[in-house]
């Protein structure tokens, strides 16, 4: 691209310098010269080109690989996230599982606490009675 504008600038001044008939505003350009950096203009001109279609198909490779990497990597990801989403599953159907195993634990220990309190209640009234029965006797 320097060099381009080299060339470019190298025409401007051929121009700007070039001699000036008597009030005309036409330049008298040297033709060999004005050639010749014509010719280097359309060489530059032509190494660009060949330079941006040698790049392309390189950006086109790297572009085809960049994108079966990416759906690689999507598909990856997605199979990381189906395994927790299982795992996370798992993880909280056993804490359920305990949880539900630690109610009927707790459920069968107030079960057998109402059979201790109602045969603690049922001892206290037969002491009662008992003792009722011995303080009639006695009076």
């Amino acid at each position: 691209m320097e060099t381009l504008k080299g060339i470019v600038y190298s025409m401007v001044a051929l121009t700007n310098h070039a001699k000036r008939p008597f009030l005309s505003r036409h330049r008298m350009v040297n033709a060999d010269e004005l050639a010749t950096l014509l010719t280097k203009v359309q060489s530059v001109i032509q190494s660009m080109e060949d330079t941006a279609q040698a790049i392309v198909p390189i950006d086109t490779e790297v572009s085809d690989k960049m994108l079966h990497d990416t759906r690689h990597e999507i598909v990856t990801v997605h199979k990381d996230m189906v395994r927790l989403k299982k795992e996370a599953h798992d993880y909280a159907d056993g804490i359920l599982s305990r949880l539900q195993l630690a109610i009927t634990k707790l459920q069968q220990n107030v079960i057998r606490m109402e059979k201790n309190i109602a045969e603690g209640r049922k001892l206290i009234h037969e002491k009662q009675l008992s003792q009722m029965k011995g303080d009639t006797h006695e009076t």
